[in-house]
Parts: structure tokens; C-alpha cells; sequence
């Protein structure tokens, strides 16, 4: 489901979300944008103004408004993750001295909520995890050393062309990401997982992810799954997907902030998190890792966990990260990718 569907937000809306969610912890912000919703949505004025002092001054927090979607609630840092954990009744117990340090790296994303469904009820172009893709006729099926590989995610970006973590990333507004990725119950092989060669050094399987984008202009066609996969490298059915909005932080140690290596405040910053399950736009999600991402200058675009929809399971459980290099998001090219499942 498309964000627009359930998401009001103009260009001056998201303007303010977008500040908000990057100072959190400043309470002129969230009366600048009461003032403002009071022309145009008395109602959700009147409720932002109850949040402001509820996570300033200690008053009662208002119940979620009825006629926004939760989203929005997010968003505000009304709540932070999927557990519902409210955002200021959990950080007003942290010192004041690490809330600053916190709210400096929230991050606002767009979350993912997959739904099984049949293939051939999702019309061309539509975003889905597993079934089979829409490409362009031509498209040369990604092929490693290992056999094919497998058709994962497909991202129409007209549908996050609402959300201010796409504004604040720097998304296209239209055309499609479809991700690939190998998976082998087998061997075990999946992105970001090392085999000892000939030489009996371990170094990283290649070529067991591609991202790649596809312009709006392109005519798709859906394309028949190939020959030769096993057969649990692929699933006849399909996800249909809903968009929402987030925010997300860091696992302490993934910073240069050595603020966030404190003990104390990294314990306050995974307390926080909540658990994710698949996501776009965020930080890392690594579990039995070290940070997966190649370096400073990569972006994590897209998170997949283990979910129950799909019948993932990366590196027993985990989440597969997916990076672009930020060269590859300002001229579009989405190249080059990197894939580690951790």
C-alpha cells in the first residue's frame, strides 16, 4: 500500500516532520507545527500541543488520534518501533546529559508489513517481496557461480514518494528497486558469507546480491522464474506490502560518537530500538556481527528480516542489510551495492 493512501502530508508537513524528527528532544518545534496544523487540522493541533507537554512537562500523554494513522504517531516520536514503546516515558528516564546524544541520531524510515498473497493478484509494477518480477523485456537474470539468484524484494518508489525519510534520503520519486539475492540451505550460502578457496584462505563468496533500478519510462513484463533453482530457493507465492513510517537509531558501537560507546547509554539506545522486521532507509540491524557496512560512505537502503511472510531466514534468523554507495544514490545508478546477511 502506497504511503499517500493513508498519509496527509504536503510539502510544508513534511518540512516540519522532517525537523522533528531530527530534534526530538526541542519543544519549540512541535508548537511551530501545532500553530501551523491548526489552519488546517484543528484536531491534530490540538493533539500535537497535548504530546508537546506530555514529553516536556511531564502531563498526561494524549491517546493517539483516531483519524491518523500510526504512522504519523511515529513519525512525532509518539513511539519509537514496533513494540509501541513511547519514545519520551522512556528516554525522560535516561540522564539528561544522553538525551541530546540520542535524539542526534534519530533517523526517520519508511517500515515494511508483508502479506502473503497469490502472484497473479498484484498488478504489474506493484511492490512485492517473492513471486516473480516485473523487468524490462531483456533483463539478463543475475546468475553467480552457484546457480541463479533469487528474485527477493521489488520497491515501486512512487509509493514512498510521500514519506520524509525519502525526502531526507534523497530517493527518486518514481521507477523501481528490485533486489536480488542468493540463498542456499545447502551450503548455507547467502550474501556476506566466506568459503575457504584452493588456497584455504576465507574470503567472501561473490556475486550473491544484485540491486538494481529501473527507470519509471521502462515497459515491464513479468518475468517467469528461471530453470535450475533448487527448489527452496524460490516460493510460488507472493507479498503484497504496506509502506509506514518510523524512526530508527544506531546500535551504539556503529557510531564514531564515542558519546554512544558508553556502556550505560549503548545499554539506553538498544532498550530503545525495538525489534524491527523489515525496513528501508535505517541504520544496520546486526546480530551476531560486527557493523556489516562497507564504510562511511555507504547508505543501508534496505532491511529484510527473517519474517514469517516469506519464510526468510538470513544467517539463522537474522536480517539481511543491503548498501548503496552514495555515489550510487546522487547519480542514480544505485551502483555500487553491497548485501551481508548478519
Amino acid at each position: 500500500m502506497p504511503l499517500h493512501e493513508f498519509a496527509t502530508y504536503d510539502n510544508i508537513e513534511r518540512s516540519f516532520l522532517s525537523r522533528i524528527s531530527e530534534t526530538l528532544s526541542e519543544q519549540p518545534i512541535f508548537d511551530e507545527y501545532a500553530d501551523w496544523l491548526s489552519k488546517v487540522d484543528p484536531v491534530a493541533a490540538t493533539f500535537v500541543r497535548a504530546y508537546s507537554e506530555h514529553a516536556f512537562s511531564g502531563s498526561p500523554k494524549p491517546g493517539p488520534m483516531t483519524h491518523r494513522n500510526p504512522s504519523w504517531h511515529r513519525i512525532l516520536g509518539y513511539c519509537l518501533g514496533y513494540d509501541d514503546r513511547a519514545w519520551h516515558e522512556t528516554i525522560r528516564e535516561i540522564p539528561v546529559s544522553t538525551r541530546s546524544i540520542i535524539d542526534r541520531w534519530v533517523r526517520p524510515i519508511v517500515t515494511i508489513t508483508a502479506q502473503e498473497c497469490s502472484l497473479a493478484s498484484l498488478p504489474l509494477g506493484e511492490s512485492r517481496f517473492l513471486g516473480a518480477p516485473d523487468l524490462p523485456a531483456g533483463f539478463s537474470w543475475p546468475v553467480c557461480a552457484h546457480g541463479p539468484l533469487i528474485f527477493q524484494a521489488q520497491i515501486n518508489l512512487s509509493d514512498l514518494r510521500h514519506s520524509v525519510a525519502t525526502h531526507r534520503f534523497g530517493l527518486p520519486s518514481d521507477g523501481w528497486l528490485v533486489l536480488f539475492a542468493f540463498d542456499d540451505e545447502i551450503t548455507g550460502y547467502q550474501p556476506g558469507v566466506v568459503s575457504r578457496g584452493a588456497d584455504r584462505v576465507y574470503k567472501e563468496v561473490p556475486d550473491l546480491t544484485l540491486l538494481t533500478y529501473i527507470p519509471a519510462s521502462a515497459e515491464l513484463v513479468r518475468f517467469a522464474l528461471p530453470t535450475g533453482m533448487r527448489p527452496w530457493n524460490h516460493a510460488d507465492f507472493a507479498c503484497s506490502l504496506t509502506f509506514g513510517e518510523s524512526l530508527d537509531i544506531p546500535w551504539g558501537y556503529d557510531t564514531d560518537d564515542p558519546r554512544l560507546h558508553d556502556e550505560g547509554v549503548s545499554e539506553w539506545m538498544a532498550s530503545m530500538r525495538g525489534g524491527w522486521g523489515c525496513k528501508l532507509m535505517g541504520y544496520p540491524w546486526h546480530g551476531r556481527t560486527e557493523n556489516t557496512s562497507p564504510g562511511p560512505d555507504w547508505r543501508n537502503l534496505i532491511t529484510l528480516g527473517s519474517i514469517q511472510e516469506t519464510g526468510w531466514s538470513w544467517c539463522d534468523g537474522q536480517h539481511l542489510d543491503v548498501y548503496v554507495h552514495e555515489d550510487g544514490l546522487r547519480n542514480r545508478s544505485f551502483h555500487p551495492f553491497y548485501g551481508y546477511a548478519a
